[in-house]
């Protein structure tokens, strides 16, 4: 029940060198961004818009999954901006590297268009951008350019053409301004017996974000042992059952973020990916069944598929923390 892609996402940098794509990299450059901007409030959202963007070049249908790391780029920035935070996207946007090794002709039309798919911003400010570097190139006498240093260009007059168009962030935005439905509301329209594993930190819920509308799921296994009253070594014949009726305490919980969802939004077919995520196996592992973190990840994988079982749903992403 756990998808898992047939091949990596995979970024081609300015210099050629390809790597793999890390949401977590990402996420923790955006929590910069988001301190930079003076919004540490608003930081979680750093998670939501990197699986926003992984869900998106994993579900584009590209054959190849190799995207160029100015895609990465402008998709961030779009995001950031689309959910009113500027001035995190303007820091984001000064360490954005990406440009690609192709000439383009450096008419106003061909340079607005390379500013549309590697910047983000409204069409106006954009035009503005592209009168400019258009300008500045005809000046240097250069007719065909890369695509990188029309956007190096339009980066340096962004300078002196602040973004007033692009909507401001809401400094101490409340947390219904990002859900769409909230982990409390989820929560209170739990069954008994699930709504008790969610008060005593065996589960944790996570809203519905508006950026990534999601069911995200965080399980803990040290606590669920603790509550469960194990001895270690737990043995698969023990833990197995358990496992199980765990799972279906999370389904309980996928099941009433949909229908809240649904009701939210009005669409009786609305979908949602499921990412589980869980935080302490490699503790839960080391303790209870007495297997060192070198050889967990394997048998974390199996416990996972366990929990996955009860869920009426492939799981989009199942993370696991086996490290120490």
């Amino acid at each position: 029940m756990i998808k898992t892609p047939d091949h990596p996402i995979v970024l081609l940098e300015a210099d050629g060198e390809r790597r793999n794509f890390d949401p977590v990299e990402l996420q923790n450059t955006l929590i910069r961004c988001f301190l930079g901007a003076g919004l540490q409030e608003n930081c979680y959202l750093a998670e939501d818009i990197a699986l926003a963007v992984e869900y998106a070049f994993d579900h584009c249908g590209r054959t190849g999954r190799v995207f160029a790391r100015s895609e990465l780029d402008s998709a961030v920035i779009r995001i950031l901006e689309d959910t009113g935070l500027a001035d995190v996207a303007a820091l984001f946007r000064r360490g954005a590297p990406g440009v690609l090794a192709v000439e383009c002709r450096c008419d106003n039309a061909t340079v607005a268009t390379v500013l549309r798919k590697f910047m983000a911003g409204s069409d106006a400010h954009l035009d503005f951008l592209a009168g400019k570097v258009t300008e500045a190139l005809r000046t240097l006498r250069i007719e065909t350019s890369a695509p990188g240093l029309m956007v190096e260009l339009a980066r340096h007059y962004e300078a002196f053409a602040p973004l007033s168009v692009v909507p401001t962030p809401s400094l101490g935005g409340r947390l219904d301004e990002y859900y769409s439905v909230s982990a409390e509301e989820i929560a209170a329209a739990l069954e008994p017996e699930t709504r008790l594993l969610v008060r005593s930190g065996v589960i944790r819920l996570h809203g519905v974000s508006r950026i990534l509308p999601s069911v995200r799921l965080f399980c803990f296994l040290m606590r669920f042992a603790a509550n469960e009253e194990l001895m270690a070594p737990v043995t698969e014949m023990v833990l197995a059952p358990r496992l199980f009726a765990l799972g279906r305490h999370l389904e309980c919980c996928r099941v009433t973020a949909l229908r809240l969802f649904r009701e939210v939004g009005g669409d009786p077919h609305a979908r949602l990916p499921v990412y589980l995520s869980l935080p302490d196996i490699g503790d839960f592992t080391e303790r209870y069944l007495e297997v060192p973190r070198s050889r967990a990840e394997q048998l974390s994988r199996e416990l996972g598929q366990m929990l996955t079982e009860g869920l009426g749903v492939m799981v989009e992403k199942l993370n696991l923390s086996v490290s120490g």
